[in-house]
């Protein structure tokens, strides 16, 4: 089984879209400077360096975040190697304003573009999350790959079952 590690944050490149197209909707909930700090998360949409720290890494497969977000590369990845997963849904890193923007338009932020984050499948994912710490990459193991089907997302006590994700959310909000 590999560990499963994500770069960066889920749906940043979607929430920074959002604070910058739909920004006078925004400032009906939001301060300025909540909404700046947001439309800002696109400043590095490349995986270059990460997938460079991965391979040197020894890792087994990468997948960009960017259609389907968190749920669509997790599924891809399970997928193509006909594997199963286990994945703690609050250990994907998630920042707050995308939380709060997320809720404000009703979109779910694991099924969001996602550019800029990579889903790395490595056998030593905690070695892998201090490399990228010593880079100045945030990341973080969400869990493992298994050897059956299931593909398990926990949600603390809550188990439920990865389905094959429909349209990335961003269609839903418009672009």
């Amino acid at each position: 089984d590999l560990d499963l590690v994500v770069t960066k944050g889920i749906a940043l490149g979607a929430v920074s879209y959002l604070a910058k197209t739909r920004r006078d909707e925004l400032l009906t909930r939001f301060s300025p400077g909540f909404i700046h700090g947001a439309a800002d998360f696109s400043e590095d949409y490349s995986v270059c360096r990460e997938a460079e720290i991965a391979i040197g890494h020894g890792a087994a497969a990468m997948q960009d975040l960017s259609e389907g977000g968190i749920f669509g590369a997790l599924w891809e990845i399970a997928d193509g190697a006909g594997i199963g997963l286990d994945v703690a849904l609050k250990r994907i890193p998630i920042q707050q304003e995308t939380v709060e923007i997320c809720e404000f338009f009703g979109v779910n932020p694991y099924q969001m573009l996602s550019t800029g984050a990579l889903l790395i499948a490595a056998a030593d994912g905690e070695g892998l999350v201090q490399k990228m710490a010593l880079e100045g990459i945030p990341s973080a193991v969400i869990g493992r790959t298994t050897s059956g089907k299931e593909r398990i997302l926990r949600n603390g006590e809550e188990v439920r079952y990865l389905d094959k994700p429909q349209m990335d959310e961003m269609y839903r909000v418009g672009r």
